[in-house]
């Protein structure tokens, strides 16, 4: 035993002193000429995985960093890059302050060359991964965010419950905090939108969240960015990666050409195993009946004599029973689920010609819950993406969407408001059949 300690002990003893022989570095990121702070900077060390975004206040802190000497690059939107030769000693903090004179670099050209070509985005020091709408639509989801963690590598979702149109965490390979949140910034057509959960506090429901209103068919392509590098484009809201994802819209032509496009998509899917319940024996203890009490007819069920079961009013099929005579069990496990059914339509215009293209999509999707009644999730989106030539260095484009979903949620919970979890605790003996038959009232 002492020997199993003092070998414990020394594990402990090396991991603290070899935890206290990395460094940091750490400052601020302000504008030469202004002094005023840069939120949302990109600070790193070259060729290596160490990096780090500023505050709203400028401020940076890269830990945890082995000893050695390496190169520091700062790099924001408009500014000239920075780039500084620091040795970092251990469990020692180097202070950096870095000012920024504003370059001729504008944003247009960053956002092209960061996912346009993998030559600028070596450059640009984070990693990209891409995945098509084809394989986006393969993948069945009707939630993108999901189909995303099967195609692309170094994503990982959570997803909350199993309730159609449920959120869907997503979480990018890299850096992780555990005091805020580490989803990535999702941008669609150069717009961000807000992925926060909400609806937690209503009645033990499910939380849901915006990434259920993109609609898969309308996917021209995904683009996921990894690492702080992102936040240089992004700003300080992409220091855990950003998914950018783009539109379909028609084609530029010589002749003008208009493409019609008629889909639909059905499919059903089943309990794959039933949670295993006993059915032998009746519900509570000591197999007597207590009155009042709750935990009583504990008996064998294939030791009663059979026949009906005696009420305390017999007129009314929901009384107080006085004696148990039943033998019939009932299968809880299975009775509460059901075959659910998910079908999309969508209609799709799209054409153009040399000055001009445009892409119409209209979509119903209706999505049901494997529980009986009151689950599913239906949305409704129209999207236009519009595109003109006035010119030939003048264009305009337009992107709209209009998305309408509504879901009905099982109610969850560990006592009886839990749905799910009160039918699992039903006595084998009980039935259920005249409380499920009003269910069918529920479906909206």
């Amino acid at each position: 035993m002492k020997k199993s300690l003092l070998v414990l002990f020394a594990i402990l003893l090396v991991s603290t002193v070899a935890f206290a022989q990395l460094g940091a570095i750490r400052g601020r990121i302000t504008d030469a000429q202004t002094g005023e702070p840069l939120p949302g900077a990109n600070i790193f060390l070259l060729n290596t995985v160490y990096g780090a975004a500023s505050d709203a206040a400028g401020f940076y802190i890269i830990r945890n960093i082995v000893p050695g000497n390496y190169t520091l690059v700062a790099k924001y939107v408009g500014y000239q890059e920075f780039r500084q030769s620091v040795r970092v000693t251990p469990g020692d903090t180097v202070t950096v302050n870095i000012r920024l004179s504003p370059g001729l670099i504008t944003v247009s050209p960053i956002v092209v060359t960061a996912i346009g070509t993998e030559e600028e985005r070596a450059k640009l020091g984070t990693s990209v991964s891409s995945v098509t709408g084809e394989t986006v639509l393969r993948t069945g989801y009707t939630n993108v965010i999901s189909s995303i963690a099967v195609k692309a590598p170094g994503v990982f979702t959570i997803e909350t419950v199993g309730d159609p149109g449920a959120a869907t965490r997503i979480v990018l390979r890299g850096p992780r905090s555990l005091q805020t949140a580490n989803e990535p910034l999702i941008v669609v057509d150069g717009v961000p939108i807000w992925n926060s959960t909400f609806g937690a506090s209503v009645g033990n429901v499910s939380t849901i969240s915006r990434n259920v209103d993109i609609n898969p068919e309308d996917i021209e392509s995904i683009e996921i960015m990894k690492g702080p590098a992102a936040a240089a484009i992004w700003g300080a809201r992409a220091a855990n990666g950003v998914i950018v994802i783009k539109t379909k819209s028609g084609t530029f032509s010589s002749q003008r050409k208009v493409r019609l496009s008629l889909k639909g998509r059905i499919h059903s899917s089943e309990l794959l195993r039933p949670f295993p319940l006993q059915r032998e024996f009746g519900q509570g203890q000591y197999g007597n009946f207590v009155f009042n009490s709750a935990l009583s007819w504990g008996d064998r069920i294939a030791d009663r004599p059979g026949g009906p079961d005696s009420l305390q009013i017999p007129t009314h099929p929901y009384s107080r029973i006085i004696v148990k005579r039943s033998k019939d069990t009932y299968d809880h496990a299975t009775e509460l689920f059901r075959k659910p059914i998910t079908w999309n339509g969508s209609i799709e215009v799209s054409g153009g010609d040399e000055w001009g293209n445009f892409y119409l999509n209209a979509e119903r999707l209706e999505e049901q819950g494997i529980i009986l009644a009151n689950s599913d999730f239906k949305r409704t989106s129209i999207r236009a993406n519009v595109s003109r030539r006035f010119a030939e260095n003048i264009n305009a484009r337009v992107n709209a969407a209009y998305v309408r979903t509504s879901t009905h949620r099982v109610q969850q919970g560990s006592n009886i408001s839990g749905l799910l979890l009160g039918a699992y605790r039903t006595p084998p003996d009980f039935d259920n059949r005249p409380y499920l038959s009003h269910l069918s009232h529920l479906e909206p």
